[in-house]
Order: structure tokens, then C-alpha cells, then sequence
């Protein structure tokens, strides 16, 4: 997948990780479970050995074989200079 991903992040974040991704997990409490569609991956967020997954514009987050969707596309949170260097 990672391969495949226009976006890609890694990052240790450490004990601050969960302020770190606040903005990420506001996006995926936001969402509903949905049938996950195929194709269309464009985002790719790593952190240790999990893999959390975006396609369709980002509004379509895939995690442990569910996924979400939200209206609100979290590409436009992840391509902010403010989240990549917070």
C-alpha cells in the first residue's frame, strides 16, 4: 500500500502522539462505518506496525478491515505544514 500512496507520513511522535494526531482522530470519531469501496488509495498514516489507510479523496479511512466515511476530506489536514512539522 505504501507504494501506492500519494501521500505518505511516517513520524515517532512519542508519549505526544495523541496531540500530534488530534486533528487525524477528531476526523475518524467524525465518521460512520461504511462498506469499504475499492480502489482509489491516497493517503497512507503509520505509526508502528498499524496501518490507517485513506481513499477517495480522504474521505474514506480504512483501519483493522473496516472503514469510515467523513464528508470533510483529511488530506486537507494532513497537507498542512502545521501538521507535518507541529
Amino acid at each position: 500500500m505504501e507504494a501506492h500512496a500519494g501521500v505518505a507520513i511516517k513520524r515517532s511522535c512519542g508519549w505526544n502522539c495523541a496531540s500530534f494526531m488530534g486533528p487525524v482522530l477528531t476526523h475518524l470519531r467524525d465518521s460512520m462505518k461504511v462498506e469499504c469501496p475499492a480502489g482509489q488509495q491516497g493517503v497512507l498514516i503509520t505509526f508502528g506496525d498499524e496501518e490507517l489507510m485513506f481513499s477517495y479523496s480522504g474521505k474514506v479511512a480504512k483501519f483493522h478491515g473496516q472503514c469510515y466515511f467523513n464528508e470533510y476530506s483529511v488530506s486537507d489536514i494532513v497537507t498542512r505544514d502545521a501538521f507535518i512539522f507541529r
